[in-house]
């Protein structure tokens, strides 16, 4: 077979009967099937598809048991590619579905946790009628079915926001618009909660002497940077927050450095503290109790390539005061970075909501939007949910300081009370960034002549296409007349172009 840059990998025979699986039993646990487990060996007899191979599937049924990294996959009308409920990360430019794929369906909801990963660059491949990265059906069967979850209720409560003087919010180190970057540190006094120094601490030598960052200036960064440390008090609350990033030489030793901080942190050098894994596009934050090790906490999130921003943010409880340092990173808007510092009473910092319905569905980490209440839809608020011992199933507790107030009233008959929607999801579809453009996201589109259409209970992250026509987070193309076809219970976030588009299709579902 001829190459040209690439392994174009054919599998099956054809002429085969074609496989089918049964809607009533789970599509992984077909009886009597025959799987070809991506996993198993003798599934590829040119050996196992990496980030450099095109994979077309002609003929059985492939189970996706273990992470996938290709350059694209290609279900042809005599396969069907099928997900275990397992969690499970799949990184490619496109998926076309000329066969079937199903991730669970309508009698078999996964709950295991799937990231499907849509990457590439503009103009790195032109697909007839689909464009890049997408997942598209042509004449197929999707199925995507995720763990049904309260999707979104109303406040019954109105949740206040902060009233001044109710936090202490300080961004980088004391100006909001500081060309600083490195690691910025924040000491609060642990009884009053307020905030008694914000600076720049390390910059890995870029900040002394001719701030080109050489050995010595490393070096004696360091040591200044230990020195300020020691200088702090015992019993007072000190968070580390990256800012924008560290510039590093590739011939400089930063030991020095890691050393100093593990001993501070920690009582020791570890060698693995997450700091000395700090690179371009990364962020990172630390906070503790000054003399206490037991209370040390770091966070570091690397640069996964899948999304665009990260925000690295921990949170250290003293005294019924929450204290917050937060890095938050963006792959693009390089000068948006910043690090931030915030204490509030826990009581009003991780507060209560009270609910229409029973949101117990809703899981610790998963994040929530309050839908804004007022005129300007940017006071919506996004957050996360919080470990809550003393919450009813019509309750959740949030970790969010509201900077605007949420109504949760009926006031003379009208129902002014605001939304509270989960964004998280089980199932992820999302676009990863590109790098020449902004507004080149995934998207998922079916066209005429498909036989079904199912997703249902899956989050959609940045998808869409502004300056592609046709290329929306979820695309019925001109489908005609259509039954047993729908997205419903699902979030679609960060989108690049509409959301849902039925175009020329009748019989759709969108709920």
């Amino acid at each position: 077979m001829a190459r040209s840059g690439k392994l174009l990998l054919f599998l099956g025979l054809w002429g085969l009967a074609a496989a089918q699986i049964d809607p009533n039993v789970c599509p992984h646990k077909q009886q009597g099937a025959t799987y070809k487990a991506w996993s198993a060996t003798a599934t590829w007899p040119n050996g196992a598809p990496d980030s450099t191979v095109d994979v077309t599937l002609n003929d059985g049924i492939y189970l996706v048991d273990t992470d996938v990294d290709v350059k694209s996959i290609t279900v042809n009308t005599n396969a069907i590619l099928v997900f275990n409920d397992a969690d499970l990360s799949v990184r490619t430019r496109y998926i076309l579905v000329r066969g079937e794929l199903y991730l669970g369906s309508e009698n078999c909801k996964l709950t295991s946790n799937i990231d499907i990963t849509l990457y590439g660059d503009k103009g790195d491949v032109a697909i007839s009628g689909f464009g890049e990265k997408f997942i598209g059906v042509e004449g197929g069967v999707l199925h995507i079915h995720g763990n049904p979850q309260v999707s979104w209720s109303k406040l019954t409560k109105t949740v206040h926001r902060l009233k001044d003087g109710q936090i202490a919010d300080v961004y980088n180190d004391g100006e909001k618009k500081t060309s600083y970057q490195g690691i910025v540190m924040y000491v609060w006094d642990a009884t009053s909660g307020q905030l008694e120094r914000s600076e720049g601490v390390y910059s890995a030598g870029r900040s002394i002497i001719t701030k080109s960052g050489v050995q010595c200036e490393a070096d004696e960064e360091a040591k200044m940077f230990e020195e300020t440390l020691n200088n702090v008090p015992d019993g007072k609350i000190i968070g580390l927050a990256l800012r924008k990033q560290l510039f590093r030489r590739g011939n400089v030793n930063y030991a020095m450095f890691y050393e100093i901080f593990e001993n501070f942190a920690f009582g020791k050098v570890t060698g693995n503290s997450g700091v000395r894994d700090v690179r371009l596009h990364d962020a990172w934050s630390f906070i503790m109790r000054k003399g206490d090790t037991s209370t040390s906490q770091e966070l570091l999130l690397k640069d996964d390539k899948k999304i665009l921003a990260r925000t690295a943010e921990l949170y250290h409880y003293d005294n019924g005061i929450k204290f917050t340092a937060r890095s938050w990173v963006h792959t693009i808007r390089r000068g948006a970075c910043y690090s931030r510092a915030k204490s509030a009473k826990a009581e009003i910092a991780d507060p209560k909501l009270a609910l229409a319905d029973d949101v117990s569905s809703w899981k610790v980490g998963d994040e929530v939007v309050l839908l804004s209440t007022d005129y300007d839809p940017k006071q919506a608020e996004v957050t996360t949910v919080k470990q809550c011992d003393d919450c009813s199933a019509n309750e959740v507790r949030i970790n969010l300081e509201p900077l605007f107030t949420h109504f949760g009233e009926i006031v003379n008959g009208v129902d002014m009370r605001g939304e509270v929607a989960l964004l998280s999801r089980n199932i992820k579809i999302r676009g990863a960034p590109a790098t020449n453009s902004k507004t080149l996201g995934g998207h998922i589109k079916v066209m005429r002549g498909f036989k079904e259409a199912q997703v249902e209970n899956a989050e959609l992250v940045n998808l869409g296409q502004l300056d592609t026509l046709g290329n929306y987070p979820f695309h019925w193309h001109m489908c005609g007349d259509v039954t047993n076809s729908y997205i419903r219970g699902s979030s679609i976030r960060d989108s690049n172009a509409r959301c849902v588009t039925v175009h020329a299709t009748n019989g759709a579902v969108v709920s």
